[in-house]
């Protein structure tokens, strides 16, 4: 059935195939040729190169999963090949089988036999409240990720938003990792375990949201940090130190 929904999509010379700031309909693997990724600068206005994608990359999971605009664009620099597939498509079959869900009990029995929870929330808001022995590694430093993390090892992401964590645990199986997605809001785990992160509890407890789902979502829960890259530089030194904080 997947077979039947995938489309070959054709690509010429600087033609944009995602633009940044609007909606995702599709999924995309790159299947001949090389595409830019980039994203606008938000003081300056220039345009920052973040990656150039090649044959077996795939980009605008990021949209679909969590229901936001496109976070960067994605330009052909020559001609090229793309497989393209919608978004429900998508869902059924690439992201439901591929994320693993994990109970609250699941996800603590985990780590206690060794596995590593990953908050990809931002440094501040991680800096408030967080998961004891828990690293903070936001989702665009997931994604260039390079062999820094341990293939041995199993990792559970969490966040404070539905479909994020879903996002990060799918990047992560994508690159070889044995990555799980804790199926309830981040402040709910922290509540259920004792943990108090400085957020309203009361309603955490009385919701049934999870990191993995869709839902139309409630305006405590909205923000958009996720969708912002850092210039190159203040990446990889974030990248530097997160990483350097689980080996």
């Amino acid at each position: 059935e997947i077979l039947n929904s995938i489309e070959f999509v054709d690509t010429f010379a600087d033609e944009v195939v995602v633009q940044e700031g609007t909606s995702g309909d599709h999924f995309f693997i790159v299947d001949q040729g090389e595409f830019l990724v980039s994203r606008q600068n938000s003081k300056t206005g220039a345009e920052v190169e973040l990656a150039v994608l090649t044959g077996g990359d795939f980009f605008g999971e990021e949209a679909l999963i969590r229901a936001a605009p496109r976070g960067a664009t994605v330009t052909s620099t020559g001609t090229g090949r793309l497989i393209r597939l919608d978004s429900e498509k998508f869902k059924k079959f690439v992201v439901a089988p591929a994320v693993p869900l994990l109970s609250a009990d699941g996800a603590k029995s985990l780590v206690v036999g060794g596995a590593q929870l990953i908050d990809i929330r931002e440094p501040d808001k991680y800096a408030v409240g967080a998961i004891p022995d828990s690293a903070n590694i936001m989702l665009n430093l997931l994604r260039s990720e390079n062999g820094t993390l341990d293939k041995q090892r199993t990792y559970i992401v969490v966040d404070e938003t539905p479909n994020a964590a879903s996002t990060a645990a799918f990047v992560l199986r994508a690159k070889g990792y044995d990555a799980r997605c804790l199926n309830l809001l981040l402040e709910k785990y922290a509540v259920l375990q004792g943990i108090d992160l400085g957020q309203a509890k009361e309603a955490l407890l009385t919701n049934n949201y999870t990191t993995c789902e869709n839902p139309a979502l409630p305006k405590p829960f909205l923000h958009k940090g996720n969708d912002q890259t850092p210039s190159p530089l203040a990446s990889e030194n974030a990248e530097l130190s997160a990483f350097d904080k689980i080996k």
